[in-house]
């Protein structure tokens, strides 16, 4: 099983139908790439996702999902 899936698993055990997932990344095209794979894996459990276009920090990332009552969960891909 690849990480991806992994990950997919891991959101579709912890999160219900309909929840919402942030994903961020730094501002690597392989980070963009790996973003719009788990985006597919969300659909795919009906999850929703909503993506930071522009580089961010976890730090920043962790903010927003702890002040957004629309945010479930966090996920922050950083390819280095």
């Amino acid at each position: 099983m690849s990480i991806l899936e992994n990950l997919g698993t891991f959101l579709e055990n912890k999160l219900s139908r309909g929840q919402c997932v942030l994903i961020a990344g730094d501002h690597s095209p392989a980070s963009r790439c790996l973003i719009k794979a788990i985006c597919g894996q969300l659909a795919q459990f009906d999850l929703e996702e909503r993506m930071i276009e522009r580089s961010t920090s976890t730090a920043l990332l962790s903010y927003l999902v702890t002040k957004l009552d629309l945010i479930d969960m966090g996920v922050m891909v950083d390819v280095s």
